[in-house]
């Protein structure tokens, strides 16, 4: 056998076993994920079941306030679960708020095998939404999404009213061409040589069409119920110019708020006094006129 024959079976065994790697890591999250910046809260919650619309039995946490101004549902990112999520429900806990978390389909506790990557998990999100809104008198509901629950809490309010205000936070706006960004971030390798193959792979195990996880296409649904962006420019994940063009397709009313100095998910960390200001403010101003919108709750297919 020659040395080059040898050489390019060795590279192209090294390809395929790059791509194969991360492949599965895109579609099998871990499940004892626990975020590096972790710790405790006082959160009186509750344990529920829920049911994501395509039938998974997911894991949930409820706490109710009397008088609150609304109930918030956090949504996590890809490849964790409810824990990322729950010193922001702490804030707004704080505030007088009703919170939610659950747990993603095969993250945390929740059944499934893989994840989409946002394209089923928008009928996990409806299913922590239905149970919710099989409450006799729900009131207000809005969504608190990282990443690609932020991706995900767009698609899903695209579907249904029940949602009446989404704070997403460094979300992508087109999860095919975002994920050269990340790859290369993750990798050091170069997107353009691997993407293809490692999108190809990844939908196969994952049993999903990845190219259709595109928020931008449903952002313009969310109209008018409001919208807040939020986007690091530091961010090595999520290119900053997702959360441009997300803005830009969006109806109104909406909010972009840009973070020079912030990476990926990184404001409530850094700034938690400000972002929960500010979160706080919008979705009071956002569930003001939801009572007077509430008997519309029809949804699109």
């Amino acid at each position: 056998m020659s040395l080059l024959r040898i050489l390019s079976g060795a590279v192209l065994f090294a390809y395929l076993g790059i791509v194969a790697r991360v492949s599965w890591r895109l579609s099998h999250p871990r499940r004892d994920i626990v975020p590096r910046d972790y710790r405790p809260t006082d959160l009186p919650l509750e344990r529920v079941r829920l049911q994501s619309r395509g039938g998974l039995r997911l894991a949930g946490w409820h706490a109710r306030q009397d008088d609150a101004p609304g109930t918030i549902v956090f949504a996590h990112g890809v490849w964790s679960n409810h824990l990322e999520m729950e010193s922001r429900a702490e804030a707004l806990w704080t505030r007088g708020y009703s919170v939610l978390l659950f747990d993603y389909r095969a993250c945390g506790e929740s059944e499934g095998r893989t994840t989409t990557l946002g394209q089923k998990e928008v009928d996990d999100l409806l299913g922590a939404i239905d149970f919710l809104a099989g409450d006799s008198d729900p009131g207000p509901i809005g969504v608190w999404g990282n990443s690609m629950g932020g991706a995900v809490a767009i698609m899903a309010a695209g579907r249904c009213h029940h949602i009446d205000a989404v704070v997403s936070d460094s979300a992508f706006a087109v999860l095919a061409d975002n994920l050269g960004h990340g790859f290369h971030a993750a990798t050091g390798l170069p997107a353009w040589l691997f993407l293809r193959a490692v999108i190809a792979l990844a939908e196969t195990l994952a049993g999903a069409n990845l190219r259709s996880a595109r928020p931008i296409d449903s952002v313009p649904a969310l109209s008018p119920r409001p919208l807040l962006l939020v986007q690091g420019e530091q961010d090595v994940l999520v290119h900053p110019g997702e959360a441009r063009a997300l803005h830009a397709a969006a109806g109104e009313p909406k909010e972009l708020w840009m973070l020079p100095e912030c990476g990926h998910v990184e404001a409530f960390e850094k700034l938690p006094e400000e972002f929960t200001d500010r979160v706080d403010k919008f979705f009071r101003q956002s569930f003001e006129p939801a009572g007077s919108t509430r008997a519309d709750t029809s949804e699109t297919p």
